[in-house]
């Protein structure tokens, strides 16, 4: 992969949010509001790390309650997102308690949210501890792709 200098960053992540969601969502969803959905890219960002409380993104999402439902399934699906589902020793407790989120590469979490690398260099940017966890669950999913046991995550 090649390393793009600082400069250039912005303009790809861009570009690959608009074509991803152009080429993937409207195409195949008919769904034609391009700028609200990148808005709720945006929301799912910062809350990645966290836990999904729908509501908080009904609240916040210029889309009406169905659309954002709808659109979450779609960003999932085109794996722009992902969720942890949560972990208890009670069985109904783990389907009643929230999943986390997760935008599913931590460099474009850090771009939705305007973030630079400078920024994530001090320790006290509220982001910079979603964005750490962000990576390592992405990191844990990758590893379990060649694992031989058949193991599951949660929270």
């Amino acid at each position: 992969m090649r390393r793009l200098a600082a400069r250039e960053r912005p303009g790809w992540f861009r570009d690959y949010v608009l074509t991803t969601i152009e080429r993937d969502v409207v195409q195949l969803s008919g769904f034609r509001k391009v700028a609200e959905m990148g808005q709720l890219l945006r929301l799912f960002a910062a809350r990645t790390g966290c836990e999904l409380v729908m509501q908080g993104i009904i609240d916040d999402a210029p889309l009406e309650r169905q659309a954002v439902y709808d659109l979450r399934a779609w960003l999932e699906t085109i794996h722009l997102i992902t969720t942890l589902p949560a972990w208890s020793r009670n069985l109904t407790r783990r389907v009643k308690r929230h999943p986390k989120v997760f935008v599913t590469d931590p460099g474009l979490a850090a771009w939705l949210l305007g973030k630079t690398p400078d920024a994530l260099d001090d320790p006290t940017d509220l982001a910079t501890g979603q964005l750490a966890e962000t990576f390592v669950f992405g990191e844990l999913r990758r590893q379990l792709t060649w694992a031989a046991a058949d193991v599951t995550l949660y929270h």
